[in-house]
């Protein structure tokens, strides 16, 4: 639904890509909208990592803005190494919330490191304004959305459990090996937990 605000994002910003998350805790989410294909897989990256900046600025209610990735790497293990082997060198994570009640983060990538101008940080606020009415103005879409988060949540931690039995192991480890597995297979976490649950992907043989 925010497809529209994303594909703005990189008309009027000097970004290349942009995704939008709907979170509905800090450490969930899923891609509402974006700009293109490169950005959708961009965005399921905080997911399988586990951290991002869309992370931080869900948490902290407030923009996250990183002018060069490769510098800021160290602070989110997993994820700034995938973003940039993808070519991404900045990212600019906008929350969007209503007063403290976050609804998800607006994530701008761009191929060139450097922080937004001033105007263009204006830009990037009204844009994230933008998305959050969106999101409330559609709140039927926005419950279908977080019905089908939390659908594919839901399968992920069903292959958590399955993982966990199969190797011996405890949830949170059961958790980090399927992350740890889905990123090295280039695979978005969701597919890689819906292989475990029918049978072709044995995590015995990873």
């Amino acid at each position: 639904m925010l497809d529209p605000v994303c594909r703005r994002a990189v008309d009027e910003l000097p970004v290349s890509s942009s995704v939008a998350h709907l979170m509905t805790r800090q450490e969930s989410s899923g891609v509402v909208g974006a700009s293109d294909a490169r950005a959708h897989a961009l965005g399921e990256l905080p997911f399988v990592t586990g951290v991002g900046p869309c992370h931080d600025a869900f948490r902290l209610r407030r923009p996250v803005l990183v002018g060069d990735l490769a510098e800021a790497a160290g602070r989110w293990p997993g994820y700034a190494e995938s973003a940039l082997e993808q070519g991404v060198r900045a990212v600019f994570s906008m929350p969007l919330q209503v007063g403290a009640v976050g609804l998800g983060v607006l994530d701008l990538y761009a191929d060139k490191a450097g922080m937004l101008t001033s105007d263009d940080l204006g830009t990037a606020f009204a844009l994230a304004d933008e998305a959050t009415r969106v999101l409330l103005d559609d709140a039927g879409d926005l419950t279908q959305a977080g019905a089908e988060i939390v659908d594919h949540r839901a399968e992920i931690y069903q292959a958590q459990g399955a993982l966990a039995v199969a190797l011996g192991v405890g949830l949170a480890e059961a958790m980090v090996i399927l992350r740890s597995h889905a990123f090295a297979s280039a695979l978005p976490l969701i597919d890689l937990a819906q292989q475990v649950l029918d049978g072709t992907s044995d995590p015995e043989s990873w």
